[in-house]
């Protein structure tokens, strides 16, 4: 097992949703993971193709 130290998503289906659903979608799609060979996620980054390239701008 092992830890992830940080996790950053871009994805269309985040638009609409708040901070804590997008965080439910990722643990929804990894969950397997985090039973067999992740331990744990120390940091996690959500964020739309639009926010991401905001971000990316700066």
């Amino acid at each position: 097992m092992f830890w992830i130290n940080s996790i950053d998503v871009v994805s269309k289906a985040f638009e609409g949703q708040s901070a804590v659903n997008r965080q439910r979608m990722v643990y929804k799609a990894i969950w397997e993971e985090l039973q067999t060979t992740v331990h744990a996620v120390d940091q996690m980054t959500t964020s739309t193709p639009a926010e991401a390239a905001l971000r990316n701008d700066k």
